[in-house]
């Protein structure tokens, strides 16, 4: 079992040296990488200290469908670049926005 298990890892080694070349560096892969497990675990982590109602199974599958879902939508944005309107927030000035800097005395500028 242990040679069968370092010839699967070895394999997969190729396999993501492979992938790391389509990348212009080796953090943003690693950026990449943190982007699909940080933000799950973070919410499965404060869930499980602040309800009491969290199961062991629940945050495995959180944790699981959020993980599954970044890199999903990381993947949508590869295939279609417009897809980013979607996923990310919007850069255009919105309504209530130019309002409330105008009663903070703040220039719009900014």
């Amino acid at each position: 079992m242990g040679r069968w298990t370092t010839v699967v890892g070895v394999l997969i080694s190729v396999g993501t040296a492979y992938l790391v070349m389509q990348f212009a560096s080796i953090m943003d892969y690693v950026t990449a990488l943190f982007s699909f497990f940080i933000a799950p675990l973070f919410g499965t982590v404060i869930l499980g200290m602040l309800w009491k109602r969290t199961s062991s199974a629940g945050g495995f599958w959180g944790l699981l469908c959020g993980t599954v879902s970044s890199i999903g939508m990381w993947t949508w944005v590869k295939i279609d670049p417009t897809a980013l309107r979607y996923v990310a927030l919007r850069r255009t000035p919105r309504p209530w926005r130019r309002i409330c800097i105008r009663r903070s005395g703040r220039s719009l500028s900014a």
